[in-house]
């Protein structure tokens, strides 16, 4: 008898092939060992992708920290222009308010400030109170019935002093309920609503309300039945209100003597940028109220600015950090682009400014034995409170030109400048044909009437507006304050178009892109590589198994024969 030995089966792909049994050798192993060595540069490819992904979060985390540290800087930076609409922290104002007696001096007045108001002191009194007319009717026994039981029939003409009415009409079977709707129906014009109260068991009444102040309710052009005098809401002999619940009256104020009145309880046009409301009137009461820098505000800002800076710190911090044992874990760890920032930032917030108070210690802000921020607050209180203006010359870049026809437009630069002394050609038409900076040609570009720092030279990210058109010396005094150079020093880095972490994210992804490219490509060749070796192995293997069956057909025959003798 011949016996045929069936291969072990195998799979690879879609392929299923006998290995092993004829050779006694295990080719699946075999197969495997040689793909393998194929793929070994795959996998090393694959661990720098995974590794510019952790770098690329990384980048992206930073950017963010930074971004943020620099928008806290939007409200302690100076604002360029011709218009210098300063709308940084250090223009706000801010009202300061005390009482004379035991009132308190906000359930008198509410006090909003604009940046256009004048810093000053000023006192006043809130006589009274602008309030809106309301009158009501006499009692009536029910809202639901007609009126006077069988109803009334007629028309009326309702509406303020000096604005206008409407005329409501009174149809019989109309009760309390009803004339009250059919007011409100046209009270968007009449300027008057009405509204039913229950005073008691079976006692009703209508309330009449004027929608502005200072400003009685009128009834006149009565038809039919006199509605408004029979149900009580005016009487008989010149048609005045019986029961007024509120007259209509002005508000009125006293300012530092003056008296002023207006309509409604809205003092907004009597000081620039400061907007008054009545709130409750107290003739006996002196209100004290000072006009002055919003100092709680700047000092937020500026909390603001320390806690962005320290959480991005902290960032920085960890990347750099060792384990005891010299192993780094971190994405970033000697990243020249943190390591740069770091550097910028620590190189700014270290400067002096041509301020008085002319680095951050001198309002109580320094540096941890970790380079840490921390805030003194009596120090910065006391800075706010007596330094204002140093304060904000710290942070806010200032400027002082010899011409107001000659303006910083543009302000992108984070280095520190000496006064400037600009030497402008013109021509006959008024166009700029030339400029010397400090004696020093080719430092800026023209183009029409600005001047435009020239990229590589210390004036790049400057751009000035000249408009006299004619030839002139103009010094000015550029003085950068930390807020600014900061700021514009971290816009290099955190820009989303164009700033360098955004760059370097971009050829990461770029390069993860190619390296996942190759490294699929070398998976496909090491597959194909491991097909031709199934197929190798697997006609080995048929050939041994081939010759194991002549060999046993031989010895089969033989033994045949031996038997036969």
């Amino acid at each position: 008898m011949t016996t045929i030995s069936s291969g072990t089966l195998a799979t690879s792909g879609t392929t299923t092939y006998i290995v092993g049994t004829s050779s006694g050798l295990d080719t699946s192993a075999l197969v495997e060992v040689a793909v393998a060595s194929k793929t070994i540069a795959a996998d090393r490819i694959d661990l720098e992708v995974e590794e510019n992904d952790l770098k690329i979060s990384a980048y992206e985390e930073m950017q963010t920290l930074a971004a943020t540290l620099g928008s806290s800087l939007d409200n302690l930076k100076s604002i360029v222009g011709f218009a210098n609409q300063d709308t940084n922290i250090f223009s706000a104002r801010a009202g300061y308010m005390e009482s004379s007696t035991s009132t308190e001096a906000t359930s008198l007045i509410s006090v909003a400030v604009d940046t256009d108001a004048a810093i000053g002191d000023y006192e006043i009194v809130v006589n009274q109170k602008a309030f809106a007319q309301k009158v009501m009717s006499g009692s009536q026994t029910t809202s639901t019935d007609p009126l006077d039981g069988t109803g009334y029939t007629g028309t009326f003409d309702i509406g303020l002093a000096g604005g206008a009415t409407e005329t409501i009409s009174v149809t019989a079977g109309m009760s309390l309920t009803d004339l009250a709707n059919e007011i409100n129906n046209f009270s968007e014009t009449s300027g008057v609503t009405a509204s039913v109260v229950k005073i008691g068991e079976n006692e009703f009444t209508l309330v009449l309300t004027g929608q502005e102040t200072n400003k009685a309710i009128e009834i006149s052009n009565v038809t039919g039945d006199d509605v408004m005098t029979s149900i009580g809401v005016t009487d008989s002999l010149g048609g005045a209100y019986s029961n007024v619940l509120q007259n209509a009256q002005a508000a009125q104020i006293t300012l530092d003597g003056i008296t002023i009145t207006r309509d409604d309880n809205n003092f907004d046009d009597v000081l620039e940028g400061i907007d008054i409301s009545v709130e409750n009137a107290d003739p006996g009461t002196t209100i004290s109220l000072s006009i002055g820098n919003d100092t709680s505000s700047t000092k937020e800002a500026i909390t603001a600015f320390v806690d962005a800076y320290n959480d991005l710190r902290e960032f920085i911090v960890t990347n750099q950090t060792v384990t005891d044992d010299g192993a780094v874990s971190s994405a970033l760890f000697s990243d020249t682009i943190m390591e740069s920032m770091n550097s910028a930032i620590a190189n700014i917030i270290g400067s002096a400014t041509n301020s008085s108070l002319a680095t951050l210690r001198d309002i109580g802000i320094t540096y941890t034995n970790d380079n840490y921020l921390t805030i003194d607050s009596t120090a910065l209180d006391d800075a706010l409170l007596d330094n204002y203006d140093a304060v904000e010359e710290l942070f806010a870049t200032t400027y002082q030109s010899s011409t107001d026809q000659f303006a910083l437009i543009r302000n992108e630069s984070s280095a520190d400048f000496p006064p400037l002394s600009f030497d402008i050609t013109a021509d006959g038409s008024g166009n700029m044909t030339n400029v010397l900076v400090n004696g020093e040609a080719n430092m800026f570009d023209i183009s029409g009437t600005r001047l435009v720092g020239k990229e590589g030279t210390i004036y790049a990210g400057l751009s000035f507006s000249y408009q006299a058109g004619v030839s002139d010396t103009i010094t000015y005094n550029l003085n950068q304050g930390i807020g600014d150079r900061l700021s514009n020093a971290l816009s290099a880095y955190t820009d989303s178009l164009n700033g360098i972490i955004s760059s370097s994210i971009a050829a990461l992804e770029e390069e993860n892109t190619d390296l996942t490219a190759e490294s699929a490509t070398i998976r496909s060749n090491a597959e194909d590589y491991r097909t031709r070796l199934i197929e190798k192995y697997a006609a080995m293997e048929a050939q041994i198994e081939a010759l194991k069956l002549i060999q046993q057909q031989l010895q089969d025959i033989i033994g045949n024969n031996d038997d036969d003798n």
